[in-house]
């Protein structure tokens, strides 16, 4: 941000919103709605002279220890890095379908040579750095020298994906990944595991909530919501793009992912949240979370036992609306399901007022970031169909495989009723395999 002092004395602001590279300058648009476009060396005229007297901030530290000679260099630096910024988030057209990418690192991710869509991997990255340091607080920033000897510096990496809905681009998404394999057990963490709901329970409860007017809902929560254990410190070197003072680093204070005990960490959060607000764990799946509510006025708390008792599923008698304690639901037993996959949340209600009760609860709490991603239509690279009239349930993962084709470039083949003719010698085209498969092949079979 540049400023300039008019003959009145009042401020107009600038800001540097394109690189001109066939003049080497910048244009500049001021708050007044006046654009500019001024050579490079006219514009360290306009810096203020207070950039000369740098702020009490970590990332500026270093500029405490420049002298004269080398502020002017510094400044710089400064100006051609707001510009290209600049530049590189504006001078290309739209984008389509066919120039997404899913660059390998930051630096790829920003490379505009490799990258097509390199202007939304840079905005993706902004917005998740800020997500995990300005809005959840993540982590702190501490001096090397103060860690204990046998500390250990985690790296960090960023990891990119496009995330699809019904078959368009939906967003690009970037996330901040801790190197967890340089973890130490007993040292950074001291247990881990990855809960999730049994594919078994996860079709019997889309069974058994096989009814008309029941939904589905996809939800997520995040990693960077569980608090790490004191006992546990865990420290990051300098984050791809953003880079720290020299001798600083990251203190986490919440996990990330990566992290080996990240997942755990979690659990234990959602657990405890999910018990505070009235939802009760399964004993036969840790992992599923359940309340009923009573939908009449006057009557006491539901029980399972007086579910079954009164058959009152089987029943569902109408309840008039006066008696009604959510006023839109005409049925006497409101009902929440939520099932935990790792960070994947699948929820079956039959209420949109207990449900909106149950995300408010959530928020209120303040100890879990959940997002609704939409309705049940995509949960764990299934395809769920539901029909709330009928109540039908239809699963397949034709997205799934189609991914797979259009990866390996057969989406020209045709399906055929019986796997392989007859005539194919199995050992020949066994010879031509080579003796290790390769993990990502093997991995689309594991169960």
């Amino acid at each position: 941000m540049l400023w300039w002092r008019t003959r009145n004395g009042n401020r107009l602001f600038g800001t540097v919103t394109d690189y001109l590279l066939d003049h080497d300058a910048y244009r500049i648009e001021y708050t007044d709605g006046h654009v500019d476009v001024i050579p490079f060396n006219d514009i360290l005229k306009l810096l203020p002279k207070s950039w000369s007297k740098p702020r009490d901030s970590s990332n500026e530290e270093a500029l405490n220890m420049l002298d004269q000679s080398n502020l002017e260099e510094a400044l710089i630096v400064h100006v051609e890095a707001a510009a290209l910024i600049a530049h590189i988030t504006s001078d290309r057209p739209p984008l389509n379908a066919t120039q997404f990418t899913t660059p390998s690192d930051y630096v790829h991710a920003i490379d505009p040579e490799r990258t097509p869509d390199f202007r939304l991997w840079l905005e993706a990255t902004r917005k998740e750095y800020d997500l995990l340091d300005k809005t959840m607080g993540c982590w702190e920033v501490v001096d090397i020298d103060t860690l204990l000897e046998d500390a250990n510096l985690i790296g960090v990496k960023w990891v990119s994906k496009i995330k699809f809905k019904n078959g368009e681009c939906e967003r690009h998404k970037a996330r901040i990944v801790a190197l967890g394999y340089q973890q130490r057990k007993d040292v950074d963490y001291f247990a881990s595991f990855s809960l999730t709901a049994s594919y078994v329970t996860i079709r019997l409860v889309l069974a058994l909530t096989a009814l008309p007017h029941w939904y589905g809902v996809h939800a997520t929560g995040a990693f960077n919501s569980a608090p790490l254990p004191p006992e546990e410190q865990v420290y990051l070197k300098g984050i791809p793009g953003f880079d720290l003072p020299k001798g600083k680093c990251l203190r986490l204070k919440k996990t990330i992912y990566g992290l080996v005990q990240a997942p755990l960490s979690y659990f234990k959060l959602c657990k405890e949240v999910y018990g505070k607000i009235g939802l009760r764990q399964l004993d036969c799946d840790e992992c599923v979370f359940v309340k009923y509510s009573q939908n009449i006025k006057g009557q006491p708390p539901l029980t399972t036992e007086h579910i079954i008792e009164s058959g009152a599923f089987m029943t569902m008698d109408t309840v008039p609306e006066h008696q009604r304690v959510y006023k839109s639901f005409v049925y006497p037993v409101a009902c929440i399901i939520v099932v935990m996959y790792v960070d994947d949340n699948g929820v079956r209600h039959n209420c949109w007022e207990l449900l909106a009760e149950f995300e408010a609860d959530v928020a209120k709490d303040g100890r879990i970031d959940l997002h609704r991603e939409g309705d049940m239509s995509s949960f764990l690279s299934v395809g769920v169909l539901n029909n709330t009239q009928t109540g039908e349930i239809t699963a397949d993962q034709e997205a799934y495989i189609d991914t797979l084709l259009a990866k390996y470039r057969i989406t020209n083949c045709n399906p055929n009723k019986v796997p392989l003719k007859p005539s194919v010698n199995l050992h020949e085209i066994a010879a031509r395999l080579p003796l290790t498969l390769h993990p990502e092949i093997v991995s689309l079979y594991a169960p």
